[in-house]
């Protein structure tokens, strides 16, 4: 499968030599928090996030040694997984309930959108699963 522009843009700044740290937060999730010594003023980190879908990075912060540098990602990275449980834990988009109904799959009235992530994420791994194992066939 061809690589896409964002996984071509988190490459280049996994390669980048000035990248001094890199954290996917939460593993495999697609949001990226880099920490790059500035090109120009040597002493200055720049924290950048990448997230998946997104057309290029975003500086969010600079900091003047890395060890300011990580406490920052550190509370980044704290407030990333607080929205993200709190959106897990709300009510599915009208997206996924359309995929899911157009699955024909029960829709229980308590679905959360993590359930729903979850039970999405499931059908497209069995399709793909299945998929391949027609073309070894």
């Amino acid at each position: 499968m061809p690589a896409s522009k964002g996984s071509d843009l988190v490459k280049n700044w996994l390669d980048d030599p000035a990248v001094r740290e890199s954290y996917e937060i939460p593993p495999d999730s697609g949001y990226w928090l880099f920490i790059k010594e500035d090109a120009v003023l040597f002493e200055i980190y720049q924290l950048v996030t990448y997230k998946k879908g997104q057309q290029k990075a975003r500086r969010i912060d600079q900091a003047f040694t890395l060890e300011e540098a990580r406490a920052i990602a550190r509370a980044q990275g704290e407030r990333h997984l607080e929205r993200r449980a709190k959106q897990r834990a709300g009510p599915p988009t009208p997206n996924q309930l359309a995929f899911l109904f157009q699955q024909k799959l029960p829709i229980p009235l308590d679905l959360t959108f993590g359930r729903a992530s979850a039970l999405i994420s499931a059908l497209i791994n069995e399709e793909i699963a299945r998929l391949k194992q027609e073309q070894h066939h």
